[in-house]
This record gives C-alpha cells, structure tokens and sequence, in this order.
C-alpha cells in the first residue's frame, strides 16, 4: 500500500485554525486507543514551524505550518497499519517534511478512525495462496485455525521449499515463481530474487493471527471480495493449474461490486488531478501489477494526461529513498503549479534489462550493503552509468 501525498489549495485549509475547545475530550471508536504524536517544531526560513495535533472524528491528526506560508497544504495519507488496536499519526517521510516547509508547504495527517485493511483499493483475484496450493496438491481454502501448523508446512513440502531458505530448486516451486512472476507484473529485472525475498510473506498470508483486535468485516478480511474465477494461470507446466486449481467466487459479491467508499473500494481510473507514482519493482506486497491494471483503467478513462508513474529498483514495500521521493515531489509541484508534466516510465515494458533505472537513485544503490530486509537494491543489477 503505497503512502499517498495530496495537494490542496488554500481553500481547503479551515482546519489550520486553532483547534475549538470541547466540553468532553474526544474519544476514538471502542477497542481503539489514540496515540498522541510527539513532534518538535522544525525551523524552516529561519523560524520555527507552529504543529497543531488532537483528535478530530474519533481519528488523532497532526499539523505543521510554517511561518512562510505559501498557503497550500499536502495531505499526508499513511498505509496499512495491520490489524492492531492502536490509531497512531506519521509526519512526512523520506525528507518530505523538512521538504514542505522549506518550500512553504503546510501538512496535515491523520490516523485514520480505524485500522485494518481499510483502502481504496482495486482487488483483482485471490492471494497466490490459491495457486500454491494447487501446485503443491494440498487442499486448504478457506483457511482454517490449523493452516500454519497443518496445512502451509505440508504446503512448503510438496513445492520443495523451506521458510526462510530463498532456494527455488524443484520444477514445482520454479513455476510457482513463474507465476507469480507473471501475475504480479510480468517479466522484469530482480523478479525471480523478489519472488524468494516475499515468499514466506505470501505463504502465510492465510494463518490466522492470535492477538485480539478491533477490526472487523471486509477490512480484515478483504479477500472476501476476490476471485480467481475466469483467472488464465500461466506457465501450465509440470502442472496445469488452471485444471487443478481450486476456483474461488467472491464470499461477499455486494462488497466487491459496490461503488461506494467501502474498506475495499474499486478504483475508476478517473483521476481530476495531476498523479505521480512511486512503485518498487520488485514489491509483493502491493505488486507492480498495479500500476498496470490501474493504467490501463486511467487510459480507458481517457485521462492518461494525468498520471505519470515510476518504476524504482527496489523489493521492499514503499523502500524508496529521499532523492527518489524528493524528486518526484518537487516534479510534482512543478506540474500542478507550473503545467509542466515531468517524465514517467512505460510501466508496461518491463522486461528490458535496464527497467527503473531512469528514477532509481544511483546514489542508493551505491550506498547499499548486501540484500536485506530494509534495504534490497543489491537484489538488481547496476544499471549502466550515465553522463
């Protein structure tokens, strides 16, 4: 899930006001605690930021205004959170937050009322669980409370894998990496490493967690909405899995058709403002699929002149650096104020060798250490050097 940045005008800052006393303290839903953020002011033109937080909807929120107010506001809206119990606030990453206000910018982020897998998001068909199962001719969906002890072992067993060993030795295995290649983006540089960096994430993706939580209906359980009905797998060998695999219909059929804001929303493509987008190459988690469905869905839409989308050289979920982030700020900034619409990448010819250099930060990978699991860019090959 990707961290979205916004940028309202001055008209839609009331908010920045101070905040109006209360005869009771607001309260967040019930099983939710609000962890107030703690945030020094910075200094940005000499002179220190003012930083407004409390709590507004049942949700806490954090603001930042500097002195030099240009009088715009970004909208700092953070990523899954998991299913836990406690609401809790981000200030800007990768810089930002130094960035905006050194550049006039005010900010404002929430922590949402909920946690939860609670997004605007498309969902195009089951986790690859499905898959695996097939190919390893264990039957376990839906998941039941014995999955991580019963059935996802027998799962490793039959593809010839082992959790925490990135070897992908045996043909069944090989083609469940094939397939997760293909489904999550197609060919492309640092996919096959990707596939052993994500894959114990995606295996028990179904073990039931343990630790109590608020979150309920389709925001803990989004596959309720997906399918794999009509899906063509590919590669079909040494096993077909499009003959052995389980078809799964949506459990909640209204949910995944509804046009409403629901937890798991469907995505119309029809951006009314400038969009640029950051997406690591090799990320499993929200796969580089993604930014091709919802391409697609923008082109159809007529609106392509609104969005420009970047491949970054890395496999970890959100792992860009400042200059990546700060770049594409700034080119945004640039493109919503000037007209200027600054360059992208062609998110659907991926399999060249040299796919996400033009905005991965050589800097980074310069800097980075052997592949880890905070920084992944020694996954990829050194793009070629330019001048």
């Amino acid at each position: 899930m990707r961290v979205v940045v916004v940028l309202v005008s001055a008209l839609a800052v009331a908010l920045l006001g101070a905040p109006t006393a209360s005869a009771a303290p607001p309260a967040a839903h019930p099983g939710y605690t609000i962890v107030a953020p703690q945030l020094t002011p910075l200094v940005a033109g000499g002179k220190p930021t003012r930083v407004l937080t409390g709590v507004l909807d049942a949700a806490g929120y954090a603001v930042e205004v500097p002195a030099h107010w240009n009088g715009q506001l970004v909208m700092w809206a953070h990523g899954f959170r998991g299913n836990g119990a406690e609401l809790t606030v981000d200030a800007p990453s990768y810089g930002l937050r130094q960035r905006f206000v050194d550049q006039g910018y005010a900010w404002a982020a929430s922590s949402y009322d909920r946690n939860g897998y609670d997004v605007a998001s498309g969902v195009r068909s089951t986790h690859e669980l499905a898959t695996a199962q097939a190919l390893a001719a264990v039957r376990a969906y839906p998941p039941g409370p014995d999955y991580g002890t019963v059935a996802l072992p027998a799962i490793y067993a039959g593809l010839g894998l082992a959790p925490n060993n990135p070897a992908v030795t045996t043909p069944k295995a090989q083609q469940l990496r094939a397939e997760t290649v293909l489904d999550s983006g197609g060919v492309r540089p640092g996919a096959d490493a990707s596939f052993s960096y994500w894959k114990d994430f995606l295996l028990s993706l179904a073990v039931p967690g343990n630790a109590p939580t608020p979150v309920t209906g389709v925001a803990l359980n989004p596959g309720v909405v997906a399918t794999n009905v009509g899906h063509d797998y590919a590669p079909d060998a040494p096993v077909n899995p499009d003959v052995t695999v389980q078809r799964v219909r949506p459990a909640d059929p209204a949910a995944r058709n509804s046009r409403a804001l629901t937890p798991v929303a469907q995505v119309a493509g029809k951006p009314r403002v400038p969009v640029l987008t950051l997406h690591g190459v090799g990320d499993l988690f929200v796969p580089f699929s993604m930014e091709q469905i919802y391409a697609g869905e923008v082109a159809d839409a007529g609106r392509s002149d609104l969005l420009v989308q970047r491949a970054i050289r890395t496999t970890g979920h959100c792992e860009f650096s400042d200059a990546e982030a700060g770049k594409a700020w700034d080119d945004l900034v640039a493109w919503t104020d000037g007209g200027k619409r600054p360059a992208g990448d062609d998110v659907d010819a991926t399999s060249g060798p040299t796919f996400g250099c033009r905005f991965s930060d050589p800097a980074a990978y310069a800097a980075a250490g052997p592949p880890s699991q905070t920084d992944t860019r020694r996954l990829f090959a050194p793009c070629p050097a330019t001048g």
